[in-house]
């Protein structure tokens, strides 16, 4: 499943984040997976920059100095770029700001979240240039974009954004994605981008954000259910993190991370 290959990236990006590194070498085993960035990392793909979400005076109350948000890696052999984004630490201070239900125009159509817009246009790369602007100068036959959490919507504004300048090659993979635009903003998404494919565990609160009917999903969603994984442990954060999605979809490649794991698994 292509969604695993993608899942895996953005897993690095947060273990990346934990790290404070960009280097794919490192050997340090990290304790949610037990693993190295660089034995996780896949072959056959190069990390040609990463991102940064920088804090300025209009980004979400949530981000509280820059941090690095995730990475830019190109597979030469199948003519693939992909961007991959990953969700904030601090879950519940976004979910708390999220609820506000601010409006943003899209050059796609309709509106999306302010606070995810805001989040977006803070984003940059190695070059200083803006991560909307360096999306577009790819070149690859294939164009993924991949995030969880915060970082699904921020790849949902991502792919618009190469969708409304004419990129027809886009596929796009979120995993607990919170609801990113208004209904007019998904349904030009959904006659733009072809293929986005969007993973929701059915006990996790943040698909269901913002509340009400003002914002919807984007994508082919596949419905999960942790309750039916023994090894899960059930909360809030557990029926959130990603490797608990990943492992949702892959039980011989993944598993949750130590704090999720159930006492009798």
């Amino acid at each position: 499943m292509d969604a695993l290959i993608y899942g895996n990236l953005v897993n690095i990006a947060y273990i990346m984040f934990s790290k404070s590194t960009t280097d794919i070498t490192n050997t340090d085993l990290d304790p949610s997976t037990n693993s190295s960035i660089s034995q996780l990392w896949p072959g056959g793909w190069r990390l040609i920059t990463s991102i940064t979400l920088q804090k300025t005076a209009t980004t979400p109350d949530y981000i509280t100095q820059n941090e690095l948000f995730g990475f830019v890696a190109v597979n030469d052999s199948t003519y693939t770029a992909a961007i991959i984004l990953r969700g904030t630490q601090t879950i519940m201070d976004w979910i708390i700001d999220v609820g506000v239900i601010p409006e943003a125009d899209h050059d796609l159509g309709g509106t999306v979240e302010s606070g995810f817009n805001e989040a977006y246009k803070a984003l940059i790369t190695d070059s200083g240039a803006s991560l909307a602007d360096y999306v577009k100068t790819l070149t690859q036959a294939n164009i993924v974009v991949s995030g969880h959490s915060l970082g699904s919507s921020l790849a949902t504004l991502t792919a618009a954004d190469l969708a409304a300048a004419g990129k027809t090659n886009v596929t796009v993979y979120l995993f607990a994605s919170p609801k990113t635009g208004s209904p007019d903003f998904v349904n030009n998404f959904h006659l733009k981008v072809q293929a986005c494919s969007s993973f929701i565990n059915i006990h996790d609160v943040v698909p269901m954000l913002p509340p009400g009917p003002f914002f919807g999903h984007v994508g082919v969603i596949t419905s999960l259910d942790s309750s039916k994984f023994s090894a899960i442990k059930p909360s809030v954060d557990c029926w959130h993190t990603l490797l608990d999605y990943l492992y949702m979809l892959d039980q011989t490649d993944f598993s949750p991370p130590p704090n999720c794991k159930a006492v009798s698994a």
